[in-house]
């Protein structure tokens, strides 16, 4: 139960940084799915799957943040995620845990990486040995609708 002050995040590795996003907003953790791609798509939408019935786009967050792309393995993972009541799936190289975020560990975001744009970033969770950037995924998918 999370505490006052507190955040529970789903935590994911892309490219070995760690990424956190709210866990209210996972709806589930499942292992990577056969694709069928979609022409005229953003390159980042690597296609749609059907899981369970239900038809959800699936989003690559390496293409997004401009990384260099990378084979899925055995750690490969679908974060299925709502964002504005809509499913999606957005493919990380591993989810690593959920914990509780102390809200004083979070430094709020500015110019804090090259890498991704920080309009994306909610905040950094300092803990201990670890930086984890927090995501705000209504901002990293606002153009896909």
């Amino acid at each position: 139960m999370a505490v006052m002050g507190e955040r529970q995040s789903v935590i994911f590795k892309i490219d070995n940084v760690e990424y956190g996003i709210d866990i209210l907003q996972v709806n589930e953790i499942v292992k990577m799915q056969s694709i069928t791609k979609i022409p005229n798509t953003p390159k980042y939408v690597e296609g749609i799957t059907n899981l369970r019935g239900n038809v959800i786009p699936i989003i690559n967050l390496r293409t997004k943040f401009n990384l260099p792309s990378k084979e899925n393995d055995a750690e490969t993972r679908v974060i299925v995620v709502k964002i504005r009541n809509k499913p999606l799936g957005i493919v990380v190289d591993e989810v690593a845990e959920v914990i509780s975020i102390d809200e004083e560990k979070i430094d709020k975001a500015s110019a804090i990486s090259n890498q991704i744009n920080d309009e994306f970033v909610s905040g950094v969770a300092k803990l201990e040995d670890r930086l984890i950037i927090l995501l705000d995924l209504e901002k990293v998918f606002k153009e896909t609708d």
